[in-house]
């Protein structure tokens, strides 16, 4: 898997929400999972990104992500969408 950095400004120009419902999918999780984490830390790894629903719920607490997946036109969809 390829793993792509971006840093990510003190804030977030917009909320940015998945555009692609993704099979194994953990939007309906956010708020759990979001609940379980710290309100800010350093780097987020995301090993499968999919959707990217919880890299995307999490942009304003994280400085840096590493997003990776195996499907290669997903992964280049998720940075697109970041880039916006």
């Amino acid at each position: 898997m390829k793993k792509t950095a971006r840093k990510l400004g003190s804030k977030p120009k917009k909320q940015v929400s998945p555009f692609v419902k993704w099979a194994s999918g953990k939007r309906h999780l956010i708020p759990e999972i979001l609940a379980r984490l710290p309100a800010s830390f350093g780097i987020y790894y995301e090993s499968f990104v999919g959707g990217g629903a919880v890299f995307f719920a999490l942009t304003d607490r994280i400085s840096q992500a590493i997003l990776s997946d195996s499907n290669a036109e997903l992964r280049t969809s998720t940075l697109l969408q970041c880039a916006l």
